[in-house]
């Protein structure tokens, strides 16, 4: 809420958080009764959009213009309950707010591709679903090095579907003085006690 007073003041803000009488209160006097037409933003957390039934149903049906989700790496996984209830919220426009880069992740691109365009899936959500899920059980102990050519040209696609939905910043971009990265190997040696338990660990894997 600090950040709207300090950048669009003029933009009228309403909290959606307390407990869960305060947040009944709210639905009644603002939802009910039409108030909540009179406020431009909607803030409130996860938790509180999803935490009972009659909340998840006031989101689902209450119309948005944009809807903004921080912390989106949390929606990288579709066979979560929080992404079930979240994809659900009514928004003409959706973006997503993450600083965490995007993975070599079948799975996480196709759920994060789902949620911001949900219309163009439908209807085939539980199919891609079972497929993503299967390839991600299949190569989760692999690198990115080991995966077959299909799956990495699968991914790659999903990546260049995804290209002019995302705006990407780096810290090179931002930060102009930032230093270079440099690597140093620093060999230190053991002191006497630590190198004694070193040398009878590897004496017992050696010869028991």
């Amino acid at each position: 809420r600090v950040e709207f007073e300090k950048w669009c003041p003029q933009l009228k803000v309403f909290m959606y958080y307390g407990t869960t009488e305060e947040r009944k209160m709210y639905r009644i006097e603002y939802w009910s009764k039409g108030n909540i037409n009179q406020y431009d933003v909607i803030l409130t957390t996860y938790s509180m959009v999803t935490n009972t039934p009659e909340e998840r149903k006031m989101f689902k049906v209450t119309q948005m213009h944009y809807v903004v989700f921080d912390e989106a790496h949390m929606l990288k996984n579709m066979n979560t309950q929080r992404y079930e209830n979240l994809i659900r919220i009514k928004a003409k426009n959706r973006i997503l707010l993450t600083g965490t880069p995007l993975q070599n992740n079948l799975l996480e691109l196709m759920s994060l591709l789902i949620f911001v365009m949900p219309d163009m899936f439908a209807g085939r959500s539980d199919d891609l679903k079972n497929l993503f899920q299967k390839n991600s059980k299949a190569a989760k102990n692999t690198d990115e090095e080991e995966l077959p050519t299909f799956e990495k040209d699968q991914i790659q696609h999903a990546k260049d579907i995804m290209k002019p939905f995302v705006l990407r910043r780096l810290k090179r971009d931002v930060l102009q003085d930032l230093p270079k990265k440099t690597d140093e190997l620093v060999i230190v040696p053991f002191p006497p006690t630590q190198l004694e338990q070193y040398n009878n660990l590897v004496f017992h894997f050696q010869y028991f």
